[in-house]
Parts: C-alpha cells; sequence; structure tokens
C-alpha cells in the first residue's frame, strides 16, 4: 500500500485514540480479569477503576474496540469496518459520551436512503403501499407480543407474507433490524425492543470507542483460551501464562464462545452453552464508494 502524505497525515491523526493507551503496570493478582476489550469490556474496566478495584484487562487482538474498528488508511478517510450505527438513540451512553466529548454525533439522515422497484426509484403509491405492509405486520406482532397466550413465538407464525411488500417490510424487521430471518426471532422480543433510531458518529464509532478507552490499560495480542473456574478464585490461562484472580468478566461475543476457542473447567451448564448457538450474529454486508 502506498504510504502518501495524506495517509500519514491520517495516520498521525489515528495515533491519539489507537496507540496512546495508557500501559499501566499490569497487576500481579488482579480482583478481577475482564477478557475483551470491545465496547463491553472498556466499560467494565472503567467502572471497576473508578470502585478502586484492581483489575487486567486482556485482548486477543493487537487494537481495542472489539467490532468498533475506523479505519484511517484504505479510503483515505475514516471509515467504519465494523459496526457503524449508535442504535437505540434514545438510551444509548454512546451518544452522550459522543457528544460531550466533541465528537459529532448525529441522527441517521432518511435522505440518502429509498425505495426502489426495477433500478427506478418507488412511486408515492408503491412507497404508501410499502409503508401500509409495514404497519400491518408491526400490528400483527403487536397483537401476539400483547394480547397472546404464546407470544415468544416468530413473527412467520402467524404472518403471511403474501404480498412483495409484506415480504421486503418483513426483511427489514428480520436481517437489517434484528439480524435474525423473521422465523428466527420473538414477536415479544420485537416488540419490546427500543425501536432501533440509529445515530452516526462522523469520526467513526470506533474512533468514539477508542477514545473512551484511551487511558486504560490494556494487555493486547493475548488471547485467553482457558478458564479455569473451579474452587476458590479463577483462574485465566494465556499464551503469556497463567493470570488468576477472585473473578472474571468474560465480554466475547457469543460467536466467540460458539467456536469453542475458550475452554472452561468445570464446563459450563448446558442451557448457557446452546445459547451461545442460539444467540449468534448476524452479517452485514455493505459497499463503500469514493467520490472522485
Amino acid at each position: 500500500m502506498d504510504f502518501t502524505r495524506r495517509r500519514l497525515l491520517l495516520g498521525l491523526a489515528a495515533a491519539p485514540f489507537f496507540f496512546n493507551s495508557a500501559w499501566a503496570a499490569a497487576p500481579k493478582n488482579p480482583e478481577v480479569v475482564i477478557i475483551g476489550a470491545g465496547a463491553a469490556g472498556l466499560g467494565a474496566a472503567k467502572t471497576l477503576s473508578d470502585l478502586g478495584i484492581s483489575f487486567l484487562l486482556i485482548e486477543a487482538q493487537s487494537r481495542t474496540g472489539g467490532r468498533a474498528y475506523t479505519d484511517y488508511y484504505t479510503f483515505g478517510l475514516r471509515y467504519d469496518m465494523g459496526c457503524h450505527w449508535l442504535n437505540y438513540g434514545r438510551i444509548n451512553p454512546w451518544i452522550e459520551y459522543g457528544k460531550t466529548n466533541r465528537f459529532t454525533v448525529y441522527p441517521t439522515p432518511l435522505e440518502p436512503y429509498g425505495l426502489f422497484v426495477d433500478k427506478r426509484k418507488a412511486t408515492s403509491e408503491e412507497l404508501n403501499e410499502y409503508d401500509l405492509a409495514y404497519q400491518w405486520i408491526e400490528d400483527e406482532i403487536g397483537w401476539i407480543a400483547t394480547k397472546s397466550k404464546n407470544p415468544d413465538i416468530s413473527p412467520a407464525e402467524v404472518v403471511k407474507l403474501d404480498t412483495k411488500w409484506k415480504k421486503l417490510s418483513a426483511y427489514m424487521m428480520g436481517p437489517l433490524d434484528m439480524a435474525k430471518e423473521f422465523d428466527e426471532f420473538s414477536c415479544k422480543d420485537y416488540w419490546e425492543s427500543p425501536g432501533v433510531d440509529p445515530y452516526y458518529c462522523k469520526e467513526g464509532y470506533g474512533a468514539l470507542v477508542a477514545h473512551y478507552g484511551r487511558k486504560l490499560p490494556v494487555q493486547l495480542a493475548t488471547p485467553a483460551h482457558h478458564i479455569n473456574w473451579q474452587g476458590p478464585g479463577v483462574k485465566v490461562e494465556t499464551l503469556e501464562g497463567t493470570i488468576r484472580s477472585k473473578a472474571v468478566i468474560l465480554t466475547v461475543s457469543t460467536g466467540v464462545l460458539a467456536t469453542d476457542k475458550i475452554k472452561f473447567t468445570p464446563a459450563l451448564p448446558v442451557k448457557k452453552q446452546e445459547s451461545f448457538q442460539y444467540i449468534s450474529m448476524g452479517n452485514l454486508r455493505r459497499r463503500a464508494f469514493k467520490r472522485h
């Protein structure tokens, strides 16, 4: 990759977020080990730090942030390679943190989004049909969630997708909003969710999360591969050695746990192991276009 002056300047701008962490000497016997330096792990570390509880935060990757990662080089500008929506805007604490720390956080504009039919923009009539179909399905889900004796069933069991607009609405509700197919999430869960209400961060969601954790000591490139929680205390085995503590906070994703890369002694209850498979991560593929 060519390292132009522009890329160099962008790299220097990124540096405070990624390389200026407070690398304090790791405690030999921390009270708590935190595994995973994504948003949850950094939040746990900040809370323990404020409470004066000793901890060691370890991360398998060579950076913090987890799925929140802002790339500065590929396109010559800031681009979120992972998560980029700050969902649930009314209650999401990252939005207030961003505003307080002079990040440009703003509601997702509706203008760039549009409904297309056969490579053309939908007519007002077609938009109206789509809106009606979406509302009809939501009403059906709402009835099941609030009136039915069995609200914890999937929408696919009760909603007939007999028009193209209902099928499109089901896609928007399922794979896009819930990260699940229409038959893989619960009417109750959908109805009780706080609503997407997405926001963007101009400087990057990853940059926002990295800024939050910039003063927290993190031991990077240290994957945990075994957690022994038998008897008093906990032993966390890593490639760098074994860490002993009173407790462990595990913040890695269910996707990582489902791969069985982290072993447990004794084994976790079957119910928890099954949940790693059922509460899976969704995939969102995005295309980036660079304007000339």
